[in-house]
């Protein structure tokens, strides 16, 4: 599933194309990142491969956010629901196209591998823990208002620590881009330290 070498010499080479620019990395479309991580500066290795975009989690979190909200508020018409539903996946679907994307060879550690893996885990299994709190409410709802509060309230609790993980499951971001040039976010400051500055215009 993954190339894994250990960085050489030859491989401090591998910069033209690539600058820091304050907390960004910004490189060529078509520039190769040097080969160690980038999150530790580590050299031993693997290469994943990333389509990096702005605001995907971002937007995620938006819309388990807006369903969750469109389905458990009580009294309100279902059209509404419906209205207020379309309204989030249409902002989350027309950000999806016009925000820029760009596919990245990344070289990381093993190590920040299994850290992404494990949020992973815990944003899905929090999520999906709320989803079937949620749902047991609503099927079998308590006798008392109180308490089913508070089991929505938990429900919101659980789902948003869920989010906040999977915000965090992207290796990079994309900060700005242009016709030739992107900037990255997601860079440890060891890796940003061991790039050339950015030249002056």
């Amino acid at each position: 599933m993954f190339q894994e070498r250990v960085c050489s010499d030859a491989d401090e080479g591998q910069k033209e194309g690539v600058w820091v620019d304050g907390p960004f990395v910004l490189m060529r479309r078509n520039a190769t990142l040097p080969a160690r991580c980038i999150k530790t500066n580590r050299r031993e290795i693997v290469f994943v491969e990333e389509i990096a975009t702005r605001l995907h989690v971002r937007l995620l979190g938006m819309t388990l956010f807006g369903t969750l909200a469109a389905i458990i508020m009580p009294g309100v018409d279902p059209a509404l629901k419906w209205v207020f539903l379309s309204i989030v996946f249409g902002i989350v679907g027309g950000g999806q196209l016009l925000c820029p994307r760009v596919r990245l060879q990344l070289p990381v550690c093993r190590a920040v591998v299994r850290r992404r893996r494990v949020l992973l885990m815990v944003g899905w299994t929090l999520f999906a823990i709320g989803m079937a709190l949620e749902g047991i409410a609503i099927l079998q709802p308590p006798e008392q208002v109180q308490t089913l509060q508070q089991c929505l309230i938990l429900v919101f609790i659980l789902v948003g620590a869920g989010a906040a993980a999977l915000f965090f499951t992207s290796y990079v971001g994309i900060q700005g881009v242009n016709d030739e040039y992107v900037w990255l976010t997601g860079f440890g400051r060891e890796y940003l330290a061991s790039l050339p500055q950015k030249p002056q215009s």
